[in-house]
């Protein structure tokens, strides 16, 4: 009678886990994300990367639901230099009420290994190039830049400098005719300048629009900020004609830089010009 009970409560026990679903993870269950309007899934590779998106919530879910039942494990021994190509990111944004940054959800996987945004990185076994086979998205975007991919200052440089091979190469840029700048203060933090524009055309530039670029072997490529977004904590500045001055230009959001040749470039108006120029020691 006692083997017929205990056969009955180990059957009514599997019963309840097999109806219980797959253990979650942790890392995209629904408790640790917010109603997310937008995703984003990006395949990077060789200097350049697609992107996929999609606003159905549907999808977003189910995609999220996906990757939470993966099976995962710390990876204590993970480090930049393990990283290969492709590289896989995913965003999902979420915009508060009057809020001009966007929330974020966002991670990036990378030969066998999934690394969180807290730089956390865990054993993830999960072909992250069925995701958009498997799920309907809205439309793509072409010729992603390193810059445009979350993280990505953590992947393109280690303790023995920058990684070219994971770096975007520079468009061009236009010298503002007349406009001379000289650095007269380098810290962590940024640079000040003096500039003074002799030119017929002023050029603007801001918190937002500019990126940092470094020259190895000759070549520029271009330097995804460390944090995923810069925040506008800065106003725009236009250096008209027959103006001179100071200003100080914001570095932090790139976190610790590797000695070498750098260059300032705002973007305005789709025109990319170089605004000053100089070495870290």
């Amino acid at each position: 009678m006692k083997g017929k009970r205990l056969l009955s409560m180990v059957f009514f026990l599997a019963l309840c886990l097999c109806g219980c679903g797959g253990k979650s993870n942790g890392l995209f269950s629904a408790d640790e994300r917010r109603e997310y309007d937008q995703l984003h899934i990006i395949t990077y590779e060789e200097g350049r990367g697609i992107g996929y998106y999609t606003e159905e919530e549907k999808v977003i879910n189910e995609l999220f639901e996906k990757l939470d039942e993966v099976s995962v494990r710390k990876a204590e021994e993970w480090s930049p230099e393990l990283v290969t190509y492709p590289i896989y990111a995913i965003v999902a944004t979420y915009n508060e009420e009057e809020s001009i940054i966007p929330e974020y959800f966002c991670g990036y996987w990378s030969n066998g290994y999934y690394i969180a945004a807290d730089g956390s990185a865990f054993h993830f076994s999960y072909d992250f190039s069925k995701l958009t086979d498997r799920f309907t998205f809205s439309g793509t975007t072409e010729d992603i830049s390193i810059v445009d991919m979350p993280m990505s200052g953590m992947l393109v440089s280690d303790a023995f400098g920058w990684k070219k091979e994971f770096l975007t190469e520079a468009a061009p840029v236009n010298v503002v005719s007349g406009l001379t700048t000289q650095v007269v203060e380098l810290t962590d933090k940024g640079l000040t300048i003096t500039y003074e524009h002799q030119g017929e055309i002023g050029v603007e530039f801001g918190p937002e629009e500019y990126v940092l670029e470094v020259k190895l072997d000759g070549t520029w490529y271009e330097l995804p900020p460390e944090r995923v977004w810069r925040t506008d904590k800065g106003q725009w500045h236009e250096i008209i004609p027959a103006e001179q001055g100071t200003e100080c230009l914001d570095l932090s959001v790139y976190g610790d830089l590797p000695k070498g040749c750098y260059r300032y470039v705002t973007e305005a108006a789709n025109v990319r010009s170089c605004i000053v120029e100089f070495m870290l020691p």
